[in-house]
């Protein structure tokens, strides 16, 4: 959700930030940089990793229980700010890898735009106890009123 906002805004992010604190009060950050972009595979991929190595940090400790996940895009920069990286738009393969991530997220945004809800999810749709996972209001923002579904 938070990379349709990006292209929905038309920014890209360089770096992600995630931190996590456990309910017994231990807490992990770590932060990841990367080409500016604004595609869900990216940044999914970037977390997988962090996560991996908050999962390694903790190993051998305590059963987990998180009291508070953050998850913050940072560098932000529209297109006309960004220059590319010589080497990476160099590499073919490259190239069509960030161009077919660019082309699946916007079919994703055509499918959001057009139905008004999350009709397709990346990754296991949460369980809640009140079965509903839509848009909340953030901390820092009211979102806007096409974000909300029903």
């Amino acid at each position: 959700k938070a990379t349709y906002r990006l292209r929905r805004e038309n920014y890209y992010a360089g770096a992600l930030y995630f931190s996590a604190r456990t309910v017994s009060g231990y807490k992990w950050s770590g932060e990841l940089r990367l080409p500016p972009a604004q595609d869900p595979f990216t940044f999914l991929q970037m977390l997988d990793q962090l996560w991996d190595e908050m999962m390694t940090h903790f190993q051998g400790g305590p059963a987990l229980r998180f009291k508070k996940i953050a998850v913050i895009f940072h560098g932000l920069r529209t297109r006309d700010q960004i220059t590319e990286d010589m080497f990476q738009t160099c590499d073919p393969q490259q190239i069509r890898r960030r161009e077919k991530r660019e082309a699946l997220a916007q079919a994703l945004d055509r499918l959001q735009n057009k139905y008004k809800k999350e009709t397709v999810w990346l990754g296991v749709t949460p369980k809640t106890i009140s079965g509903h996972v839509g848009t909340k209001i953030a901390f820092n923002r009211v979102p806007r009123r096409e974000e909300f579904w029903g």
